[in-house]
């Protein structure tokens, strides 16, 4: 049997990565996976999720896209940090 090995794109240490999703949880911007509701409640099963968004008090926006629980869920998750990061420092012009 051939073992498929996935590759992440981002790093758990990477540097970049971590000072976005401080800065981001420092300003109340949360990203997160949240189940998808109606599916299969069976043993051993990961139920596919859609990634919602938290800005400060406004209400939680839910993504479009579904994802399986996998690296490609939370390189995903990064991703969305490091563009809201570069977002919001190109707009304030600061570093």
């Amino acid at each position: 049997m051939l073992v498929k090995k996935t590759v992440e794109k981002y790093r758990d240490n990477d540097w970049e990565v971590i000072k976005a999703m401080g800065f981001c949880w420092d300003l109340g911007i949360k990203y997160y996976p949240v189940v998808i509701k109606g599916q299969s409640n069976k043993w051993n099963f990961k139920p596919k999720v859609k990634i919602a968004k938290k800005e400060g008090s406004k209400p939680e926006r839910l993504g479009v896209m579904e994802f399986e629980q996998d690296d490609k869920l939370y390189d995903k998750i990064r991703e969305l940090y490091l563009n809201r990061y570069f977002e919001i420092v190109n707009k304030k012009g600061c570093k």
